[in-house]
């Protein structure tokens, strides 16, 4: 982002102070954008902790959302701001994570968007569960059990996610 800061007066513009700021945005990538990459995200600006991913309310309603976000890929979710005010952002782009990196990097270059950003690969972590969760939530019939498995990754999964949250983001982790 450029600032330009112009103080005008009766005798005319008397001084112009520009400089340039450069943020850092977090993107959590995977097959899909709203199982383990949203669970990084969430744990990474701390919307997210072990307590509450385990309460079945919120399981209940990340389900939900799972199922209504699950299937759109290339959307870029915002997900918050962490402490060192990065924003984190989550996306789902199937297997096709170094085609969307390169784009995005592109697009930054012909638009001289000086904003740096990283790139976490979660794709290793969703594993085949939230595939097969992902088809069964398709059809009502299966809700149930879609529910059950659900909870059965979640619960399997926050472990990993905690760990990887704390430890790679502060070490940079970069694709």
């Amino acid at each position: 982002m450029i600032w330009e800061t112009v103080y005008i007066s009766l005798s005319g513009i008397n001084r112009i102070q520009s400089f340039k700021e450069e943020t850092v945005k977090l993107i959590y990538h995977g097959y899909f954008g709203v199982y383990s990459a949203f669970l990084l995200a969430a744990f990474h600006v701390g919307i997210l902790d072990e307590k509450k991913a385990q309460s079945r309310e919120f399981l209940r309603k990340y389900w939900r959302f799972c199922r209504l976000y699950g299937p759109q890929y290339g959307n870029l979710i915002y997900v918050g701001v962490d402490k060192e005010h990065r924003e984190v952002y989550c996306i789902g782009c199937k297997k096709h994570g170094d085609v969307v990196i390169k784009a995005q990097r592109g697009m930054n270059e012909i638009f001289q968007i000086g904003d740096e950003i990283r790139y976490v690969d979660t794709g290793k972590m969703d594993g085949l569960l939230p595939t097969i969760i992902s088809a069964m939530q398709k059809r009502p019939f299966f809700d149930r059990i879609s529910f059950f498995l659900f909870s059965y990754w979640v619960r399997k999964t926050v472990r990993h996610c905690l760990e990887r949250a704390d430890g790679k983001i502060k070490e940079g982790d970069q694709t």
